[in-house]
Parts: C-alpha cells; structure tokens; sequence
C-alpha cells in the first residue's frame, strides 16, 4: 500500500514538472538535483516533497510585495474561521467553482491557502494543484494531508501556456490580488475553451451591511488597514468594470451569480436549495459574485 502511494506521488511529481515554467520569464526548466533552474534567466527553485516554492526572484512592484509580507504574516487557523461562517453560505459562493471541474480535468486553485476544496475536487477525479503565498497555511494544508501545493502568487503562475482545464479562486482570493495581471496570467497557462471560475464581495452590499456610523468607519478603518498590508482590494463597485477587466485579457464572461444575503430588505427567505441573484444587475444585490469566464 506505502509503494503504491509512493508511485502515485511519485507519478504526480512527474506531471508537475512537466507543467512547470519559470514564473519570471516563462521559460522551460531544468531539473538538477532538488531544484529547477529556469534556462533563460537561470532563476533556481527548490523543489521537495512537501511545499516547492516558486515565489519569483526579481518582483519590483511593491503592491505585490507587499501583500507576499502580509500573507506571510498570517498566524490564525484559517479552516476554524471558515467553519464558523454560515455553511448555507459557504455552499453556495463553492458549488459554482467545483461544479466546472469535470472528470479528468486539471484544476489550479489560487489562492488555495489550506487547499479546503482539496477533497471536493479530487472527488471528482479531477487532479488538483493548489498555489498560494502563504507557507503557513500551505503547511496547515499538509498537516491535514492536502498535497499538491505550492508557494508562489496568482500573478506569476509557474507554469506553462495553455495547461488548465479550470482555475478557480474560492472564498474571495482573488480580493488581494493585482487584479489584471493576475487575469493575464490565468488566460496564459488555461487551455482555449476552459474556464476561469472566482469571487469578489461586492462592495456596495458591505456598505449596506455597515447602517450604523460606528460600523461605517469601523470598516473603512479595516479597508484600508487590509490595502496598507496587503496591497490592494478588489471589492466590486461597478461589475461592468470587473467585465471589461475580463474580456479585455482573454476571458468571456458566461455568467455572473450572486449570493442571496444581502441588503435587509433584499434578503431571501430561509431555504435549503441554494438560490442568487444572476447578472449584472444581480451583482449589485448580492453580496459574494462569482463570476464565471470562458477562455476565447
């Protein structure tokens, strides 16, 4: 039984190199010893069992930089927060994203932290590659037996050109992120025809969801202490904005939903099926949008 897992991971190991590219330049690699050596910029990555790292050497942009010191800086168990957040809730921003991973499919989660739709995927004999910034999430992952991670960020994806049946970015990953760069980089390495499946909050229905004035500056305080660590945050104000950004770098938005737990006037009845608001005007109610893109 050990042999056959070690063949497995062996044979996973196997396909991940040959994906692999060199985040900076998006060259081919060489394999030497424990590391890959990219062959135009001769950037070398470390490469083990447990968490390869492929964070690119030469970042200039400090909005990026910044967010790579935030992340590392995380030290709450992510998985306990998550399952103190209204199930109901959690089902319906995930559903959409693991529904479009098909049977054979190969999958990137970005922003995967602890790889918690890890198992929901695999389910669906689908092989799953999980990135994220953050080694002490990604090692909370492993703890609990998630392989197939990686370090590195959704803006220089260290892989090759068109290799992705789906790419998601489950529970808002893709908020701290450069948004367009992160896009270009997803239509890169997604092969023609598959898709490209993330959320956003959206911005309007957090400033609804803040009536009282204290709660108000409470959170602008919180905005602006998240932008100031991590660079940047995406909450969507105008989804006409978010669909050009999409389009305009490879992507065709197929369907936008969102969830129905919004203003308090606007909320849905209590019910077990998992219903949204869908389209553009949609995303103005509800209050986590998925969007989900094609690559042209």
């Amino acid at each position: 039984m050990n042999r056959e897992k070690k063949d497995n991971h062996s044979g996973k190991n196997s396909l991940f190199q040959e994906i692999f590219a060199c985040p900076q330049c998006h060259s081919n690699m060489i394999s030497i010893d424990n590391s890959l050596i990219c062959e135009k910029c001769k950037d070398q990555f470390l490469i083990n069992d447990k968490i390869p790292s492929f964070l690119p050497r030469r970042i200039t942009d400090h909005k990026i930089l910044l967010a790579i010191n935030g992340w590392a800086n995380i030290s709450w168990d992510y998985d306990e927060k998550i399952t103190k957040t209204n199930k109901h809730l959690m089902r319906s921003i995930d559903s959409p994203l693991i529904h479009y991973c098909k049977k054979n499919n190969l999958v990137l989660e970005i922003g995967c932290g602890t790889a918690r739709l890890s198992d929901a995927i695999a389910a669906k004999k689908c092989t799953y590659i999980g990135i994220d910034p953050s080694l002490f999430l990604l090692n909370q992952g492993i703890i609990k037996n998630r392989t197939s991670l990686l370090q590195g960020i959704g803006e220089f994806l260290p892989f090759k050109d068109g290799c992705f049946d789906v790419i998601i970015g489950g529970y808002h990953s893709f908020r701290y992120i450069q948004f367009r760069k992160c896009l270009e980089e997803c239509a890169r390495t997604t092969k023609p025809g598959g898709h490209l499946v993330f959320t956003l909050w959206n911005g309007w229905s957090l400033l609804a969801s803040s009536f009282k004035f204290k709660n108000l500056i409470f959170n602008s305080y919180l905005k602006s202490i998240l932008t100031k660590n991590l660079g940047t945050c995406n909450d969507v104000f105008s989804p006409y904005h978010i669909i050009k950004t999409i389009e305009s770098s490879g992507f065709k938005v197929q369907k936008i939903l969102s969830t129905k737990k919004d203003f308090p006037f606007l909320k849905a009845k209590p019910s077990r099926s998992i219903r949204y608001w869908h389209g553009v005007i949609g995303a103005f109610f509800g209050h986590n949008i998925i969007f989900i893109c094609q690559k042209k």
